[in-house]
């Protein structure tokens, strides 16, 4: 048997976050990338600011959004009644040539989570996953796939689509670690003990879908439980323009982008057909929303270069060199996904230099 349930979508999540802050940015909402919270600054039970590795940063209201540290950060405050423990999920994604479903496939749901899903994601590729494993709390960074878990995400899988394609057409495989909080439900709340400070915590799955939601509920927080009157700003632009993608344009917009910008008819992912002109448009975007540090996951998220076939064997290099020219830096201090994951350790000439160093 099974339920139709004619409503149900999917968007791709982190290109929505991309536009999300780039269209607050553009509205005057400031970014602090890369500063860590370390301290909550509470004087008589009152919420006055953050205490970060960039300074201390003023606040009459603190969110508390934290994800997986969010337990972290309540206690700052002085706030310790909950505690969140990372549950980890495991997936396949398929070439994209590999046929699957039209519809997301979910099978009965347990106390647990909604189960191992098929689906075909929004960039056309098979996928397979989540399972769902509970870690202790102090592993908030453990990212990695392990045997047991792929195959019992394989074998879940097959139950609901038994024409899985070969191994040999996966491309990737990664885990992902959702939130799990104390007593299993959302925290969202302001806190009595001391004002000002809102968690919103424990945002397990499906946490994307009740997003928009949380955000209305946090609103009716501020204005009810603290008293604070919010206008809307009225030169409010809700308008976000789309990057450019060379993959989406047609020939004749494929012509006129050249004539604009050459940079447009350099193609730098040849598997998902990404030109050097989205790369650095993508750049550009990235500073503007204070990016410091240059990754190629930056990238990746907003143009699907290296995302393809051969996941980023042939475009990598490139994207690193375009990365450090317009960043100003060497192509070594150019990352994967931020600071502590760059790709090279340092110019190669100092090898014929042959004085040990």
């Amino acid at each position: 048997g099974a339920l139709w349930v004619p409503i149900v979508g999917q968007i791709a999540p982190i290109p929505a976050v991309i536009a999300i802050v780039e269209n607050a940015v553009a509205n005057g909402v400031k970014t602090h990338l890369e500063t860590e919270v370390r301290g909550i600054k509470v004087e008589n039970g009152e919420v006055k600011g953050i205490e970060t590795n960039n300074g201390f940063i003023e606040a009459d209201i603190v969110i508390n959004a934290a994800g997986l540290y969010a337990d972290e950060i309540a206690r700052m405050a002085g706030i310790d009644y909950f505690e969140i423990h990372p549950r980890k999920g495991e997936y396949w994604i398929f070439d994209d040539d590999v046929p699957g479903p039209r519809r997301v496939l979910f099978p009965t749901p347990t106390p647990i989570s909604k189960g191992i899903v098929v689906t075909t994601e929004i960039s056309g590729h098979l996928m397979i996953g989540p399972n769902a494993q509970d870690l202790p709390p102090e592993e908030k960074e453990n990212f990695a796939t392990t045997e047991e878990g792929l195959e019992q995400v394989w074998e879940g899988a097959k139950k609901l689509w038994p024409r899985l394609p070969p191994r040999s057409k996966v491309i990737r495989t990664f885990a992902g670690l959702r939130p799990e909080p104390t007593g299993g439900d959302f925290i969202i709340k302001a806190e009595e003990e001391v004002w000002g400070f809102i968690n919103v915590a424990g945002i397990r799955s499906p946490g994307l879908t009740s997003a928009p939601a949380i955000a209305y509920e946090v609103v009716q927080i501020i204005e009810s439980d603290l008293g604070i009157e919010l206008k809307e700003k009225s030169k409010w632009n809700p308008y976000r323009k789309e990057i450019s993608h060379f993959f989406m344009m047609t020939p004749e917009q494929v012509n006129e982008a050249v004539k604009r910008n050459p940079a447009y008819g350099k193609i730098v992912c040849r598997c998902n057909n990404v030109s050097e002109g989205d790369i650095l448009e993508a750049i550009e975007r990235m500073k503007f929303i204070g990016v410091k540090t240059p990754s190629v996951d930056s990238v990746k998220f907003r143009t699907k270069a290296t995302t393809g076939t051969c996941q980023g064997s042939f475009c990598r290099p490139k994207i690193v060199q375009l990365l450090a020219k317009e960043y100003g830096v060497e192509p070594w201090k150019v990352t994967l996904k931020g600071r502590g994951s760059e790709i090279g350790i340092g110019d190669v000439k100092v090898l014929l230099r042959g004085d040990g160093a």
